[in-house]
């Protein structure tokens, strides 16, 4: 997380996920990247992030 240079806030996510069954074969698995910007505080930034990490992280289940 950090200030970019015109003053917006920023939070930036990257992950790779994956979704196992109980023998570890990969069902799914895909690369996140959420990258968000927030006017006002960074806390506005992380919290768009995590709401999109999250609905990333939903449409991967869905898809196993």
């Amino acid at each position: 997380m950090g200030v970019s240079q015109n003053i917006a806030f920023v939070c930036e996510i990257k992950a790779h996920a994956k979704v196992c069954d109980r023998t570890e074969k990969i069902l799914a698995e895909k690369d996140i990247s959420v990258r968000e910007k927030g006017i006002v505080t960074l806390m506005a930034a992380k919290n768009k992030a995590i709401k999109e990490f999250i609905m990333e992280i939903g449409q991967l289940l869905n898809e196993a």
